[in-house]
């Protein structure tokens, strides 16, 4: 559509490295590793302390997609973590969030 902004990417190796990235005001670092053809992990970090990380598989047949995170916020509570189950048929793509992942 005429006007709409489109989201910018900023390129991520995803070798398990955290590299120095500034599109949020959350973190200011993120690593990606790719485990295998399906899954990969995921991890952010703040003035080098961990705020969260993730792991996504992707089922065989790509019609189920399994989030599971922890996250610990700004604060020094206990960390907040999950499991999200994504059906329906999952097309995989390395793009999170603003971020889209090189794959080596």
């Amino acid at each position: 559509m005429a006007g709409q902004r489109r989201p910018q990417y900023t390129p991520v190796e995803a070798d398990g490295t955290h590299e120095e990235v500034s599109a949020s005001l959350y973190y200011n670092a993120i690593s990606v590793k790719v485990l295998n053809a399906r899954s990969i992990e995921e991890s952010k970090k703040r003035n080098g302390r961990t705020l969260a990380t993730s792991t996504m598989k992707v089922s065989p047949h790509r019609n189920t997609a399994t989030c599971e995170f922890t996250d610990t916020g700004d604060s020094s509570a206990d960390p907040l973590g999950g499991k999200a189950i994504m059906t329906g048929g999952v097309q995989v793509d390395y793009r999170i969030g603003n971020f889209r992942f090189v794959v080596p």
